[in-house]
């Protein structure tokens, strides 16, 4: 089992002490063993071979778009409208999209809304 008490250190026994109750039910229900963690890389690690990364991202006023370059060459643009969620943004609540480190999320800081690059794409029905 990898608990918070040895992932966490000695932060894990503060909690003890200040929110017992919180603590206590935390360690119960978030202790993984060692094979959900394996299992858990393992579905990352098919996930990143199966989805092209996002490697750009930005605005265009133009096409009132986002336009995101994926790791495979292509593009995709797409209207905020057809996202949930961000179907009332303006292009100001659009500067400054974040892409995550692995490049299968983009962040919007600004409205602090996400799209999750595979989904995006199995939403547009194809991601090859």
């Amino acid at each position: 089992m990898v608990s918070p008490a040895t992932s966490c250190g000695g932060f894990y026994k503060l909690l003890l002490i200040a929110y017992p109750c919180y603590a206590k039910n935390g360690g119960r229900y978030m202790d993984l063993t060692e094979d959900e963690i394996e299992a858990a890389n393992r579905r990352g690690t098919e996930m990143l071979a199966r989805y092209p990364a996002a490697v750009a991202v930005h605005y265009d006023r133009d096409s009132a778009c986002i336009v995101i370059s994926l790791s495979n060459g292509r593009k995709i643009s797409v209207s905020p409208r057809e996202i949930p969620g961000m179907e009332l943004t303006s292009p100001e609540d659009l500067n400054g999209a974040e892409i995550s480190p692995r490049g299968q999320g983009i962040h919007f800081p600004v409205i602090d809304a996400d799209i999750f690059i595979p989904a995006l794409l199995d939403s547009l029905g194809g991601h090859r």
